[in-house]
């Protein structure tokens, strides 16, 4: 929703003649899709489970905690300040939902679990919800409305792979990978 727009519009304008076709899969799926070909290249928080599919680390990015605009939180906020109730939730990566579980506990119910992140913006406007989301989504959603805590607790990275079938090399997702890093570096610095 925040990362890929523009590297989509670089893309197209840059290579018009060649065909994008842009699907949503879980990493399971979108792995056996590269593996029989169906797909040339596929952006992953979470690492494959097979030898036969290329991972490449193209980013990092910190995540941050978020709230709804005029809500009761302030900085410096620990995680037994904020209400698990009122947490609109997203499981990025099986590594984020272990952290959160060390922090709230595995019965920690949120007040929404969210698989769609593009519904997010939405569930964000309620006095009082708040969110632990990358930052690049933190960007989106606070120019939205949304305000940005400093937590009094670590939070965790999200890591992008771009997976790929082993041995093959396919010009098209050479040239995708080639503007996503050029354009990702250039967001992050």
């Amino acid at each position: 929703t925040y990362l890929l727009p523009p590297v989509y519009e670089q893309f197209m304008r840059d290579h018009p003649d060649i065909h994008l076709e842009i699907q949503d899969m879980t990493v399971e799926v979108a792995c056996q899709s590269l593996l029989r070909g169906e797909t040339d290249l596929a952006f992953t928080s979470d690492t494959p489970r097979t030898d036969a599919i290329r991972a490449e680390l193209v980013m990092t990015e910190p995540m941050v905690l978020i709230c709804a605009a005029g809500s009761c939180y302030s900085d410096g906020i620990g995680p037994d300040e904020l209400p698990v109730r009122q947490e609109v939730y997203v499981g990025w990566t099986d590594e984020f939902a272990r952290w959160h579980q060390e922090l709230w506990g595995v019965d920690a119910v949120p007040r929404i679990q969210l698989e769609i992140m593009s519904q997010l913006q939405m569930f964000m406007t309620k006095r009082d919800s708040w969110a632990v989301v990358p930052r690049s989504v933190a960007d989106g959603l606070c120019a939205a409305g949304g305000r940005r805590l400093d937590a009094a607790f670590p939070l965790p990275e999200r890591r992008i792979h771009a997976l790929q079938k082993k041995a093959v090399s396919l010009e098209a997702a050479q040239l995708f990978l080639g503007i996503t890093r050029r354009l990702w570096a250039a967001a992050e610095a």
